[in-house]
């Protein structure tokens, strides 16, 4: 009985999430009007690793309290926002006076978000339901070990463990890694443990990007290889318009 419970729910959720998708299409392709969609809330900027490329690890300048968050996810519910991103920091490891991140995941959901995604390092447990994980890997093992201190082995005993089978994985390209694109997607892909792989380019200050990012040339050969691969059968997430653009 519970689980003709779970699967009518699941039913009725895909259903409202056609239905806003097919709403908010026609609102903004056919009527041509802008709206928002995605969400991202920086819930904090404390993190547990120390990543060179990352702009924003506890700075100090970013935590939200309880009762604020709750206010900005109620806020940009009732502007149109229906997709939602935690990110950091760390956004695991947040907490404001016994206060979790599941309680806002649970809160978002309640309200009314269809999809709600952590931007997770992956070496806190994905302990948290109702959620689609994303979880930074840095290229193969050895290559992730240098970044990201060692932690290749925990995260993937996480994701593995994870409550949730919809676990993504990402990848950030800079000077370090970007030589390694065919090994990285080949060994996370033979893990079976991801539904997809995303990218991102190094972005930060000018002079750190000058210093460990990509020349435009490299970035266009790392993205036609990234298509080449897709089409190859490899879990990629992205599309030709995206790498278009």
């Amino acid at each position: 009985m519970q689980t003709d419970a779970m699967a009518l729910g699941g039913f009725t959720l895909m259903n409202k999430k056609l239905f806003d998708w097919l709403a908010y299409g026609f609102k903004t392709f056919v009527l041509r009007k802008e709206s928002p969609y995605l969400f991202g809330m920086v819930i904090t900027d404390k993190c547990n690793l120390n990543c060179f490329y990352c702009e924003s690890k506890n700075s100090g300048r970013y935590h939200f309290k309880y009762e604020e968050a709750r206010k900005a996810l109620h806020d940009a519910f009732m502007r149109g926002h229906r997709s939602l991103y935690f990110t950091g920091g760390e956004p695991m490891i947040w907490e404001d006076r016994g206060h979790e991140l599941n309680e806002l995941v649970r809160f978002a959901r309640d309200i009314g978000f269809l999809d709600v995604f952590i931007f997770t390092n992956g070496t806190v447990p994905l302990s948290i339901e109702q959620c689609n994980y994303i979880v930074t890997i840095d290229g193969p093992k050895t290559v992730h070990n240098l970044i990201r201190n060692n932690s290749y082995d925990l995260v993937l005993k996480n994701v593995e463990n994870a409550v949730t089978r919809a676990v993504f994985c990402s990848i950030t390209f800079s000077k370090s890694n970007a030589s390694y694109l065919d090994q990285f997607v080949k060994e996370v892909s033979a893990t079976k443990l991801f539904r997809g792989i995303s990218f991102n380019l190094l972005t930060h200050w000018p002079e750190v990007v000058k210093e460990y990012g990509l020349p435009p040339n490299e970035r266009e050969e790392r993205l036609d290889r990234l298509w080449e691969l897709r089409k190859a059968g490899y879990p990629i997430v992205l599309s030709w318009c995206r790498l278009a653009h």
